[in-house]
Parts: structure tokens; sequence; C-alpha cells
């Protein structure tokens, strides 16, 4: 394969074409996606057809950079299994070569000569990110020296800058910013081109950023010199190859037991000289011996009982078309050491049991699912009758089949929840828009009402910003609305943090998050403690539905509010940390 000198004498180059896609006035917009797996018109492959092009980076760039250019050619072939060649240029002398063809060229404006060589001639340019605090620029350019053809350009406004910059394109290819951490894999890709225009992440709205460490020693106490300096970590060698040396001597039970550790006990972990003891073993563990003998017993979704001994008949939770939950089951387990031979028997041809018979040696899963095809509609219970070991259990399956066609996200199980990004309708109004932040809320993203310097809005009028969230509910009756809000601190003088909820057109119900819940952000009280460290501020209001479709309204108050998620009770909500998934919707 021929080569061709990346880093040849100005008067040797040929003059250049203009850059892929002109600068915008304010410089290169934040374009999420701009790595794609198909290609098209102005597209550059970083990696296509089982081949991978160059990365080049120059040595006279920062130490930094040609360090993390180095990750590069690992994130390429994690994602699609070819790896790039890594070309590291010799800045003075210019005679290193890379493969002729489409190359990846990464550098910092004013330090490497590939970049300042491409601004020179006019192929890229950089006064967007020139000067600015940690900026960085992905963009094609065409002809960048003689025997290029194109090239995918990282540049950077300073070393942090070109390091976020690469960073990001592994990041746009699929590599998690956790891959190390937390070992996450990357999917798989074969295909991966850029779409043509000028990328990049902007400047940071923080300049100063940082992370506390927890709980450092002895986990990291350990590992840290084992990776960085002198020292030995004991713990487990063979998890992740060994990388996590050391991290498995934490101890977990025993904090709180001044008793037995001493008076930072109960703040700190069981130590003895600022060494960890053990994990203390709590509760003590007690030694079951089954009976030489077969008994069935049998649970089921849901509750924590077994029967027969619970007495009656247990029931499982109601089967619905629109249930967002995994499928109900029934466990038929062993009580002894004897095997024993099992039957499930539906009492209606809809009704399945995906193994209705078998031999439990300790415990089989029986999934239950329901053919809604042949489900009659309404209400229904059916029994499946279970034997085994000598003794028989009925269990009852409550099948929900719609008799109003629902619109909307759609009660299943007693409780409608939604997540408030998945607004049906989002309505701006009177100066104020709704913003979508990605991943701020616990289960998906959130919304807040933009500008936040907004003053606060009472009266509440229909030409006001709200989100609108179409649902249907299956019968009437009081229900809840529960508000998972960010845990925010009133910013305007007054009341505390507002919002309002309404259904149709019904007067909104203000709801004054400070009073309702008693959190106080001024004296950093409990209540306080609680929702910040859930990152959640529950609270609710009462209303009264007819069955059918309706219109869940979000209305804005104050501008500070941020809202997660809304949970619709209609009696069947059960307690859990996240709340309940979000409901199917039929739109």
């Amino acid at each position: 394969m021929r080569s061709v000198p990346l880093l040849a004498p100005p008067a040797l180059l040929a003059p250049a074409a203009p850059a892929a896609a002109s600068p915008t006035p304010n410089g290169p917009s934040r374009v999420e996606g701009y790595v794609v797996d198909r290609p098209g018109p102005g597209r550059f492959p970083p990696a296509s057809r089982g081949r991978a092009a160059a990365i080049v980076v120059s040595d006279a760039d920062h130490p930094g950079v040609v360090r993390v250019v180095g990750d590069l050619p690992d994130d390429v072939e994690r994602v699609t299994g070819v790896r790039p060649e890594l070309a590291t240029l010799d800045g003075t002398s210019g005679r290193t070569a890379v493969p002729r063809g489409d190359v990846v060229i990464v550098g910092t404006v004013g330090r490497s000569p590939l970049i300042d060589g491409l601004v020179e001639r006019g192929t890229l340019d950089v006064s967007t990110i020139a000067g600015r605090w940690e900026t960085s620029l992905q963009q094609v350019v065409h002809d960048p020296v003689p025997g290029v053809r194109r090239a995918f350009v990282i540049a950077g406004s300073d070393q942090r800058g070109t390091i976020f910059g690469a960073y990001d394109v592994s990041r746009e290819i699929g590599v998690s910013p956790r891959h190390w951490w937390a070992d996450v894999p990357p999917a798989h890709r074969a295909e991966l081109h850029v779409l043509p225009g000028r990328h990049g992440q902007g400047t940071p709205a923080v300049k100063y950023r940082g992370f506390s460490v927890d709980d450092e020693n002895p986990a990291l106490g350990r590992w840290a010199p084992r990776h960085f300096g002198n020292g030995h970590a004991p713990g487990s060698p063979a998890l992740a190859g060994g990388k996590w040396h050391g991290f498995q001597t934490q101890p977990k039970i025993g904090c709180g037991d001044v008793a037995r550790y001493g008076p930072t006990a109960s703040w700190q972990q069981p130590e003895r000289d600022g060494e960890a003891l053990p994990d203390a073993v709590f509760p003590a563990v007690e030694r079951v011996d089954l009976p030489q003998a077969a008994e069935m017993g049998v649970a089921v979704d849901g509750p924590d009982q077994w029967w027969p001994a619970a007495g009656g008949s247990p029931a499982l939770p109601a089967f619905s078309p629109h249930q967002s939950q995994p499928g109900r089951y029934v466990d038929v387990f062993n009580r002894g050491t004897i095997p024993f031979d099992y039957r499930a028997t539906p009492g209606a041809a809809w009704l399945h049991v995906d193994r209705p018979h078998g031999t439990v040696d300790d415990q089989v899963r029986l999934d239950v699912r329901v053919d809604w095809s042949r489900a009659p509609k309404g209400r229904t219970t059916v029994p499946i009758e279970i034997t085994g070991a000598g003794v028989p259990v009925t269990v009852h399956a409550v099948v929900e089949h719609d008799l109003v066609a629902p619109r909307g996200f759609v009660e299943a199980n007693g409780y409608v929840s939604i997540e408030a990004a998945n607004a049906t309708r989002v309505v701006a109004g009177d100066g104020v828009r709704w913003r979508r932040i990605p991943d701020l809320g616990r289960t998906g993203d959130a919304m807040e009402p933009f500008p936040v310097t907004a003053p606060s809005r009472e009266p509440l009028t229909r030409t006001g910003p709200r989100l609108e969230h179409d649902l249907t509910v299956r019968s009437d009756g009081p229900v809840t609305v529960w508000a998972h809000l960010s845990p925010r601190n009133p910013v305007l003088p007054g009341p505390g943090l507002r919002y309002a909820v309404s259904f149709d057109d019904q007067p909104p119900q203000v709801v004054d998050i400070t009073a309702a819940t008693g959190a106080d952000d001024t004296t950093t009280n409990r209540q306080r403690e609680r929702n910040t460290s859930d990152n959640v501020n529950r609270t609710a209001t009462g209303h009264r539905l007819d069955a059918g479709a309706h219109t869940l309204e979000f209305w804005v108050v104050d501008p500070t509010v941020v809202v997660q998620k809304l949970v619709v009770d209609s009696g069947g909500l059960r307690s859990s940390y996240l709340g309940p998934p979000e409901s199917r919707g039929v739109h």
C-alpha cells in the first residue's frame, strides 16, 4: 500500500479546496448524533466495509493529546471490530507517512503543525474556537494534503478542548464515558459515517469541574498504589482481568456498631488502626434442614406469602393488554428434598401457562399470559388449578379487557404513569417555553420552563404554558395525581415553589411544594435531605374522574419547577422507589 507524507513543506502543497461546510456565525453547533450508520453525500467513513481510516496526531502536540488519541483506535475497534492505524508524526521533520486515502486528524490550534497547516492553507476555519476555553470542533475537510482525499478533523482550542473533542467522537460512535470505570461494553456497529458540517460541544458552562471520592479506603487506598505507585492490593485478581484487584475489601456490614468498633463506627466502616475489618455476619446465619419428603408450595407474583400455608386462594395482579410491567408468573417450589410431579390447568382456553406440567426438584417458574385476540371483553376471573405432591392450590387470574376505545396513556393495574417529557402536547405561552433536559429525571428526561427568570404566574389562564397528557381511566371514581419533581429551591420572594394540575377544563389546583412537603432548604432539614438524596420531590393532588379519556394538564406557576414524571393513582398504585414504569399509550 502506498503512503504519502502528511507534513510536507508548504511550498510542495497544492492549493486547498474549501472546507466541507461553511461556519455558522455562532460557530459549530451541537448536533446530537453526528456519527451515523449509513453512507451519504458528504459523509466521512471512520470505518466502513471492514476498513478503518488511519488516525493521525503530531508528537509536537500536548502530551495529554497524544496520550488520548491513543485511545481512539481502541474505541473504534471496540465498536466495529476493525482497528485503525495510528500514525504519530514527527513534528520536526515530517518524515512519517500514513496510508493514502481518508484519514482522521487530531490536534490543537497553535500547537499541532497538522492543524496549523490546515488553517494556513484555508482548509480549516478555527476562528470560532481559537482562544476559547476547552472548546472543540469536528469537521470533514477535502484535500488536506496531496494524496489525501478527505480528512475528518478533530481540533481543540487548547489541550483539554482537543481531549474532550476526541472523547466526544468516542461517545458518538457508542463508547460509554463510563466504559473503563463501569466496564460498559459498546453495541456493535459495522459502519460509521460522520455527517457533513461543523460539529462541536461548545465552551463548558462550568469552568472548573471535579468530583469527590467517598469511602476511599481501603478500596481506592489499596487499588490506587497498585495502578499508579508502589503497593500490593488484596482482593480478587480475576474480575475484569484483574483491573479491580483490591476493590473487594470495603466492608458492607457493621457500620454503626459503636460498641464493637469504637466511636467512629457511627459514620465509618468497621476498622481498627485505619485498616478495614472483614464483614460482620448479620443477622446470624442459621442452617435449615429440609425434610426427606415431597411437599409443594406455591407463590405468586406480588405477595410475600406462600400457599397453602397462607390459607384461601392466591390471586395474580390483574392482566391488561396495556400493562407495562413484566409478565405475570407463579412459582411452584419444593419444601422437601424428594422431587415431585406437578400440573397446572387454566380454566379458559385463552389463558396459557408456558409449562403446564413437569417435575419440581427445587423450584419451577410458570409464566402466565393471555391471548387477547380470544379473551372476552370486560373483567373476568379465571382459576388456574395447580396440583403436586397430593396438594391442590387454586390461583385466580384477573383479566381486564377494555370495553371502550382508549386514548393516550392507558390505565392498567390501577394507575397511569407518564414520563413528563412524553407529553402529548407541549404548550408554550406568554413568553414561557418548555425545555427538555436529557437524563435529568430518575427514569428519563425532565421538563423545565424557560426562561428561569420569568415571573410567577397567578392567576392561571388558558393561554399559560403547560404540558398536556392524554390518558384513559377504566372506571369512575377518585384519583390521586403524584407529581415527581426535581428537588429545587424557590428563587422568588413570597410563597414556596409552586405548580398546578388540572384535568380537562377543571380549575387548576395549585400546589406549594415547600409547604406540602415541609422541606426547608434554609435549614436543610430532614425532609430536604431526603428529597435531595432521592433526587425527587413527590407531592399529590386529589381529583374525581369518569371512566374514559381525559387530558391531564401540568401548569407553570413558578419558573424553576422541574417535572420528571406524573403518576395517576386510581387505587392500585404500589409503593416503589422509582415509581411504576411508564404506561403504554394509544395515540
